[in-house]
């Protein structure tokens, strides 16, 4: 009987992201930058899911393009999940930003489409919080308790000069 009632309950999906430390993010991105969203662009595609084209502008290469293709002052990234106001999709893990949000993003370049995408979504998502004239500090995963900005940034890119 229980076998039937899972049959007619349908189909159940999730996201599951393996937590890995920091070396393996580090390694494992394209780009590490600190950056400012400029916009958020709902997309709902006819076919495909709906993602979010997150603009941003960039105030630091913490880790740059070993290739050279990836430069200059703005970047666009595509997240999963998207709202309008009106219709939501949401999908597990994925991070949400605002306008002026401040953020130190992993990010991968997709190998067939080309666009970047957060290493990790959630888990590549590092926030950054400023208030008046005390230290600026970053929260995420791996950020340590009170651990500054810069402490951060100087961390990662030790980390990518061993990971080369």
């Amino acid at each position: 009987m229980l076998a039937g009632i899972l049959l007619l309950s349908g189909t159940a999906f999730g996201t599951v992201i393996r937590r890995a430390s920091l070396t393996e993010y580090v390694a494992q991105s394209t780009v590490i930058v600190h950056a400012v969203v400029l916009k958020t662009t709902p997309v709902f595609p006819e076919r495909g899911m709906p993602h979010t084209i997150v603009e941003l502008a960039v105030l630091d290469w913490v880790k740059s393009d070993p290739e050279g293709r990836l430069s200059g002052t703005t970047l666009q990234v595509l997240v999963p999940g998207a709202s309008d106001g009106i219709t939501t999709s949401t999908v597990a893990e994925s991070p949400a930003f605002a306008e002026a949000d401040e953020v130190v993003l992993f990010l991968y370049r997709h190998p067939e489409r080309g666009h970047l995408l957060i290493n990790g979504l959630s888990q590549g998502t590092y926030r950054v919080f400023r208030q008046g004239t005390a230290p600026v500090l970053i929260t995420g995963l791996h950020a340590e308790k009170d651990e500054s900005i810069e402490a951060f940034k100087s961390r990662v890119r030790k980390l990518a000069t061993e990971t080369r």
